[in-house]
This record gives C-alpha cells, sequence and structure tokens, in this order.
C-alpha cells in the first residue's frame, strides 16, 4: 500500500493517472478486502492492513479529489465505498 500511495502521489504529480488505471487499481483492492474478509478463520481484516488501506486512499484524495474517489468507486458498484466504510470505517481512528 505504500507503493500504491507513491504511485500516486507521483502521477496526480505529473498528471499522468488516467480512470483506468485507478478503476483497475481501486477493483483488485475491494478484490482482496473481499477475500481476506470471507477466507479467513477470523473473518476480520487486521488493523494493520486496514490502516495502510485507509491511508493510501487518503493520499488519493489529497491528491485527486473525494469526488474523484467516490465516482471512481461508484463505476465498480455503485455505493461500494460506503459498504466498506460502513462495514471497516470504525477502524479509522487508529490512523
Amino acid at each position: 500500500m505504500s507503493i500504491a500511495s507513491a504511485i500516486f502521489e507521483k502521477l496526480a504529480q505529473s498528471g499522468g493517472i488516467t480512470e483506468q488505471f485507478v478503476q483497475g487499481f481501486l477493483f483488485s483492492l475491494f478484490t482482496c478486502l473481499h477475500f481476506y474478509r470471507n477466507n479467513t478463520k477470523t473473518k476480520v481484516i487486521p488493523i494493520t492492513i486496514t490502516k495502510a488501506i485507509w491511508s493510501c486512499i487518503s493520499i488519493f484524495v489529497v491528491y485527486n479529489g473525494a469526488e474523484s474517489l467516490i465516482s471512481q468507486c461508484d463505476k465498480i458498484q455503485p455505493g461500494i465505498l460506503f459498504m466498506i466504510l460502513k462495514s471497516e470505517g470504525d477502524k479509522i481512528k487508529h490512523l
């Protein structure tokens, strides 16, 4: 997630970020979260992983805006970001 954060930062500064890249990244992120949540014994995503994800998303929002994040997430599945916030949002306090 640290590498992804750095990529978003560099691409945003150079203007080279594309919608297809962001959608691919977010889709992979959501797929990993879904897999981790449904295919582990505890069915809980560890706080360290959640912190890394929220930090990466925060960097994306700083450089690209919240509206951009919401619209890209909605292109994958309408309301998916808010579903994740509802299930994992309580861990934001650990950031």
